[in-house]
């Protein structure tokens, strides 16, 4: 799969800078942070609003997701399956963000720094992680790849899924 992204253009290598909590295994944009005063050294660090973990400022090179190639295909789906976001005030929340323009994403980290997850192919330094390599494993599962006989293709996409909103915007990207 990894492989198809890469061939597809949907993968390439890139500069991904932002908040980083390492406890967290999360960058966050500015609006996600915060300033606080650490209460045992006074010093001014800081921190996810979120989850309250110390962030730094990190840049280094991933492999990005083009996700800003979809921005138009995914406002016709949300448009042609008005269901398939609720409530409603998500779905809004959701096309506000598409609307905004989404930022491609960071899919993968340097070995170094995480050597658990899927090796980038022709690439050891760098590995996949999170939701692509979830996703991987959903369809695989099913699978994939499949041929074009393959009946086990029908069980992905599945007609339901629970979403938490933290990852809502890049689950239809990908099918």
């Amino acid at each position: 799969m990894v492989n198809k992204l890469l061939k597809n253009g949907y993968l390439y290598k890139g500069k991904h800078e932002g908040w980083y909590a390492v406890s967290d295994e999360a960058f966050y944009a500015n609006n996600q942070v915060h300033e606080v005063v650490d209460e045992k050294t006074g010093e001014k660090v800081m921190v996810s609003i979120e989850s309250g973990q110390r962030v730094e400022w990190t840049a280094e090179e991933n492999y990005k997701f083009k996700l800003s190639a979809f921005d138009d295909r995914l406002l016709e789906w949300i448009d042609q399956n008005p269901n398939a976001i609720v409530p409603n005030n998500r779905k809004n929340e959701v096309t506000s963000w598409i609307k905004a323009g989404l930022a491609d994403l960071s899919v993968s980290r340097l070995r170094s720094r995480l050597d658990w997850g899927i090796p980038v192919p022709n690439d050891p330094e760098h590995t996949i992680y999170v939701w692509l390599d979830a996703l991987t494993n959903y369809l695989t599962a099913t699978g994939y790849p499949w041929d074009k006989d393959s009946k086990n293709k029908d069980f992905f996409p599945p007609d339901v899924q629970v979403v938490g909103k933290d990852i809502i915007r890049y689950i239809k990207t990908c099918i």
